[in-house]
């Protein structure tokens, strides 16, 4: 099932939704106070599909396209 859901996803160019979402969980800062917003980490918890998804595209991808293995942010 999964298969089917995942190959009508890369066919039709369309990612569901509901593949795209996340939990944010807000963990605060130690020695701050709880008040301000700017004083908590803030992480994504996506989903177990979401990230096979992308394992199998990032695999696609890799054999067209040269893909480096580091990051940039900010």
């Amino acid at each position: 099932m999964l298969t089917y859901i995942f190959n009508a996803s890369i066919s039709l160019q369309h990612i569901s939704k509901y593949l795209k979402a996340a939990e944010i969980i807000m963990i605060q800062k130690p020695g701050k106070p709880p008040q301000q917003r700017n004083h908590t980490d803030r992480f994504s918890c996506s989903q177990l599909l979401p990230n096979c998804l992308e394992k199998i595209l990032l695999k696609r991808i890799k054999l067209h396209v040269e893909v480096l293995n580091f990051q940039f942010g900010f």
